[in-house]
């Protein structure tokens, strides 16, 4: 009887011919879902933070908000870094500087002190070594399947909230919020730096082509479409496209960072305890895994600008039913509603990709980020409405009305095309 050699052989032989493009995912999934530590963690941090270091909810939604503008003031810097050093450096540098952030964190006695460590340590990490330099890999290394990829990253980073928020809740409700935060940096520092030895740059570094087709040569290429010109960022900016997509962005993002930061004080003033609040918080990153997924298929297929519209549409919807539902069972419904709109990330960001091109991805997807400051004031005008009215209504009302214009914008974005210039098609040799 032969042995297991063959079998690993063959185990071998398969894995190497699996897309080297699906590994690069894979690492990025799993440095997604520990990623969810910093946007999902800090709504469990929110109330014990506020009641240790003697902050109001206004004053605490404020670290997070400058945390928001810092990252969109460097992002173009750091976009540029991801287009002209490559993504791994990025992911290595900003998950170790994420990592000891958090445990720097859990030091801290006062709120400037605070305010330090999560604007210089933490947001610049997460700035740095997360979205920013994952997705500008996707969208590197696939055209044809751009949104299924990036479909898959922000779904993991879901699956990250629905498993490890409940648990670090657990953790910041049984030991202190200064354990959970060594926690978060110590799991961010064990996978996240490791892993950037995954992610490369780009199919052609490696002598490949995106989406792991074939050159010209190769027999089972499949036959091409037009999917547009590969702009520059100062092409990119004369164009009418960028801009309402850039304006529709920060609109969602704005509303959906406001939300992130008080999900589980807005849960609580619905009448549920933190704890069964932060498991709802974990259920709502569950319930988008399949959405996201579902529609990062259909838009590979159908127009992302109506995906777009359509979740964003369900965002105005959601805030407008927690805030006047009444009872415990509003914010399960606000849950059922919201996970619709949570899960057009990936979409959002594969239209850029799709009506761009790969040459200043990340530049051009920085630059969103700057714009997207609008945004920052969304957590505190939540905390100040809350602290003067002792209610979350008003501030969801007009995230709603935010929302809905963000709608009208992805409705009227059309393709752009470079002046002059002949459509690249899908696969290329000649880059």
């Amino acid at each position: 009887m032969k042995g297991p050699e063959p079998l690993v052989g063959f185990a071998r032989k398969r894995l190497r011919r699996v897309y080297y493009g699906w590994w690069v995912i894979i690492a990025g999934s799993l440095i997604h879902a520990v990623g969810a530590l910093y946007y999902y963690g800090f709504t469990v941090f929110f109330l014990p933070v506020a009641a240790d270091l003697g902050l109001n909810r206004a004053a605490t939604s404020l670290v997070f908000s400058l945390a928001r503008l810092e990252g969109s003031i460097d992002g173009p810097i750091v976009g540029l870094l991801i287009d002209r050093l490559g993504p791994r450096r990025m992911v290595a540098l900003g998950g170790t500087l994420t990592g000891l952030g958090f445990l720097v964190l859990s030091r801290v006695s006062d709120f400037w002190t605070f305010l330090l460590v999560y604007m210089g340590l933490i947001a610049v990490g997460f700035d740095m070594g997360f979205f920013q330099s994952m997705l500008a890999a996707a969208n590197q290394w696939f055209i044809r399947y751009r949104t299924t990829a990036m479909s898959i990253l922000t779904a993991s980073f879901r699956l990250g909230g629905a498993v490890l928020v409940p648990l670090i809740s657990a953790v910041v409700l049984a030991y202190g919020w200064r354990t959970g935060a060594v926690v978060c940096g110590l799991v961010i520092l064990t996978l996240v730096v490791p892993l950037s030895r995954v992610v490369r740059r780009s199919p052609e570094e490696m002598g490949l082509l995106p989406d792991g087709r074939q050159g010209p040569e190769g027999a089972d290429r499949p036959a091409v479409r037009p999917l547009g010109a590969d702009f520059s960022a100062r092409q990119a900016f004369r164009t009418a496209a960028y801009w309402l997509i850039a304006v529709a962005t920060a609109l969602r993002l704005g509303v959906f960072s406001g939300l992130g930061v008080h999900f589980v004080p807005i849960f609580v003033w619905k009448g549920l305890s933190e704890q069964a609040a932060a498991n709802l918080v974990g259920l709502m990153a569950f319930l988008a895994i399949p959405a996201g997924l579902i529609l990062g298929w259909l838009g590979d297929r159908v127009s992302k600008t109506y995906i777009l519209a359509g979740g964003t549409a369900c965002q105005a919807v959601a805030m407008l039913l927690l805030a006047f539902l009444e009872g415990p069972v509003a914010p399960l419904i606000f849950v059922l509603v919201y996970a619709a709109s949570e899960s057009v990330g990936a979409v959002n960001w594969s239209l850029l990709g799709e009506f761009f091109g790969r040459r200043s991805y990340a530049t051009l997807r920085g630059v969103i980020n700057t714009i997207g400051s609008i945004g920052v004031l969304a957590p505190v005008l939540a905390g100040w409405v809350f602290d003067q009215t002792r209610s979350y209504q008003p501030a969801l009302v007009t995230f709603a009305l935010v929302s809905l214009i963000a709608c009208l914008l992805y409705v009227n974005v059309r393709r752009p095309q470079i002046p002059g210039a002949v459509p690249k098609h899908v696969y290329s040799t000649g880059r």
